[in-house]
């Protein structure tokens, strides 16, 4: 004979055999919310009131603009509406920097550097990008490499001390090394004309190089005593002006070529421009006329 199951819907249940047969398990109200009532979100937490002083604060972009404007005031340095547009342009960073790397910065600047208070607002002004530079990897790197090199004392060349020690420094010291200078000259040039560091190498130094030894046919000593050459306009100083030269049959020194601005040049050009004139390939071009001129500079 088969056994029926309890449950068979063609044998209803008495209530009262229901009640002998079944005995219920006390179960926890978390097991019977997840078992008999399953949810796609999960339990919601009692929300805790914060008191005002456990709210924490977020400072706004003006808090922190105010604050840093605060602190610049402080030092004696107060940027004019048109000195913040031009900063702004320069370093748009600034305005999300915090105000703890541009006190450090100041104060490095005042207390190691010894910069003097009155020239800080000038140099910010100049160099508005020492406000984003941390003192430990790149400042204080920065202001031992110059010492290094003897420009000194430091605070007369702050303005290089944005700069990368790995970044600018060393690969323009390397670039001077590798076309033809020693060691000892390469330093030699940065020390005296320390805006080197200021050019690119592949869009500034090196074509005018090229253009020094293969166009106008220099050498390197040259190069040496005037490193202000890089500082030229290649296209509209160097070119025309030994252009010019070139078809007067002069050869004048560069700091006689370049130097001078460009009434002055003329001016020179008309005065020494005769036929008595050494041309480029006398040996007395560099004893005559360059000596002449470079006295008039």
């Amino acid at each position: 004979m088969s056994t029926l199951s309890p449950l068979s819907p063609s044998l209803p249940l008495h209530p009262q055999a229901l009640n002998s047969q079944i005995t219920p398990q006390p179960v926890s109200s978390r097991f019977q919310l997840s078992a008999f009532t399953p949810s796609l979100r999960s339990p919601t937490l009692p929300k805790i009131p914060l008191s005002p002083h456990e709210i924490p604060k977020i400072p706004s972009t003006r808090t922190l603009f105010d604050q840093k404007l605060h602190l610049l005031h402080s030092h004696g340095v107060d940027f004019s509406p048109s000195d913040l547009r031009r900063i702004s342009e320069m370093c748009p960073e600034l305005l999300q920097s915090s105000p703890c790397l541009i006190s450090a910065a100041i104060s490095f600047l005042l207390s190691e550097v010894d910069l003097s208070p009155s020239n800080l607002p000038h140099l910010l002004r100049r160099r508005p990008r020492l406000l984003l530079s941390p003192v430990k990897t790149r400042l204080r790197p920065a202001f031992f490499f110059l010492l290094s090199l003897d420009l000194t004392p430091v605070k007369d060349y702050a303005f290089l001390l944005c700069f990368s020690v790995e970044d600018k420094f060393l690969p323009r010291l390397d670039f001077l090394r590798e076309i033809g200078f020693s060691h000892k000259e390469a330093r030699s040039m940065v020390r005296r004309f320390p805006w080197l560091f200021h050019y690119s190498i592949e869009k500034n130094m090196r074509p005018k190089y090229e253009f020094l030894m293969k166009d106008m046919r220099r050498g390197l000593e040259e190069l040496r005593d005037f490193p202000e050459y890089f500082s030229c306009s290649l296209e509209n100083r160097i070119l025309p002006r030994h252009e010019m030269c070139k078809r007067m049959g002069l050869r004048l020194s560069l700091p006689a070529m370049l130097r001078p601005g460009d009434a002055k040049f003329n001016s020179l050009l008309r005065r020494f421009g005769g036929p008595s004139l050494p041309v480029m390939d006398s040996p007395l071009w560099n004893a005559g006329v360059n000596s002449s001129i470079d006295n008039r500079i």
